[in-house]
């Protein structure tokens, strides 16, 4: 269980110069609006920026984790070591689920302490926040395993995987998952929500065996 924390709220207005925009790989069907950035170096990737505010506005404001307001819209700034996520908040979201969102990014750092330079990690991180239903905050994300070569086992072939509830869309990814040379192909590969499931999914896949790990 993710325990409840308190964040600032802020107004912003003030534009700070000197973020450098670096080029990244999108999911075209996301509909999250989200740039990614490195607080330290002052480098971001707007790859799923669809806010009409300039990123750079709210980057100036991403300090720390914190909930803040431009333009009229609400913010979410997510921060581990010195990586930035900042989500356009959707109606509908709760506060909750910026906890949810806060502890993957965290998951994801420990692993990619770069994040702003990682096209897979990014996109497993949006696919969580475009599908905030599937995820809850016990989410296990596959971040440990990116660059190993995932296997389906004979058992998963030999039954229903509807009968454990992965649904059609994971069933899809994972009959398809042994065809790539690394997790981290596949996932971009891969449609947000069918990564957002296999994150959801994830550890269960692993300890059942319905999933094999090379060189585990």
């Amino acid at each position: 269980m993710i325990s409840s924390c308190v964040y600032p709220v802020v107004k912003g207005g003030v534009r700070v110069r000197g973020w450098t925009s670096v080029s990244g790989v999108a999911f075209p069907e996301s509909h999250a609006s989200v740039p990614f950035a490195d607080w330290n170096e002052k480098v971001y990737c707007p790859a799923y920026w669809r806010g009409e505010a300039p990123p750079e506005d709210v980057l100036s404001l991403a300090e720390s984790s914190r909930f803040l307001t431009l333009a009229g819209r609400e913010f979410w700034v997510l921060a581990s070591q010195s990586n930035r996520m900042v989500v356009a908040r959707e109606l509908g979201w709760g506060r909750g689920f910026f906890q949810v969102l806060q502890e993957l990014l965290a998951q994801a750092a420990r692993v990619e302490p770069k994040i702003v330079w990682s096209p897979t990690t990014q996109a497993i991180l949006v696919s969580v926040a475009s599908n905030p239903a599937v995820c809850t905050p016990s989410t296990s994300t596959p971040f440990m395993d990116l660059d190993r070569r995932i296997t389906v086992t004979r058992a998963v072939r030999n039954i229903s995987l509807l009968e454990h509830g992965f649904g059609p869309e994971l069933i899809t990814f994972l009959q398809n998952i042994g065809n790539y040379g690394s997790l981290r192909e596949a996932i971009l590969s891969a449609t947000p929500n069918q990564v957002a499931l296999l994150a959801k999914h994830y550890r269960t896949l692993k300890n059942t065996g319905f999933i094999k790990v090379a060189d585990e």
